[in-house]
């Protein structure tokens, strides 16, 4: 090889080791430019309303349904003078349509901004109501001779979808005996309420 060629190579690589780093730091600026423009966008003003209107809606939604079984409960209330109670899928059914009502009008008040207070005391009355008609429905029973004492005898053995979701009465011996006699269980719900009432130390029915 070329003496001179060599005196001329040893420079020059020396020089390109030299803007490697320079290379190196040109590179990653890029990199995060362009990450920046396509990808991690800052947010906008547009950004926060957009995720604030989510909240909202959420929030109107969760209270749609709150107050859709609010209403039910208090309906359910009333519903005891006629020995009847509305069972626990029916309150998932009204909550999922209270649910489903929330979004419309959370879009309706979005666009027009009406009737946001009258809404929103309509919902806390209802709730109010509804935690007042939950409360006496899972507190206070009918006494074991009572004309409706049965009808509690569908949720004595545990909760379900076709059962009131509030508690049943105290299991004492006579009221197991009034369901035992009084309310028709299915061939296996009867076989576990004759086990309960054994395990309990009641007689037998």
């Amino acid at each position: 090889m070329n003496p001179r060629s060599d005196d001329l190579i040893g420079p020059i690589a020396d020089g390109a080791l030299s803007l490697l780093p320079f290379c190196q730091w040109e590179w990653s600026v890029v990199m995060h430019e362009s990450d920046t423009s396509f990808g991690d966008e800052p947010p906008t003003d547009d950004d926060a309303v957009n995720e604030a209107e989510r909240r909202f809606a959420k929030r109107v939604k969760y209270a749609g349904a709150g107050a859709m079984a609010s209403a039910l409960a208090v309906f359910d209330v009333f519903l005891e003078i006629f020995c009847s109670r509305f069972p626990l899928i029916t309150y998932l059914i009204v909550a999922a349509i209270g649910y489903w009502l929330g979004g419309r009008i959370a879009g309706w008040m979005a666009q027009t901004g009406a009737a946001r207070s009258a809404l929103r005391g309509l919902t806390i009355l209802l709730i109010t109501l509804g935690v007042m008609s939950v409360t006496v429905l899972s507190f206070v029973h009918p006494v074991s001779n009572a004309k409706c004492a049965w009808k509690s005898c569908g949720r004595i053995l545990g909760p379900g979808l076709f059962v009131s979701p509030f508690p049943p009465p105290p299991a004492t011996c006579r009221m197991l005996s009034i369901c035992a006699n009084e309310y028709t269980y299915a061939p296996s719900g009867y076989q576990r309420l004759i086990r309960y009432i054994e395990d309990q130390g009641c007689p037998a029915p």
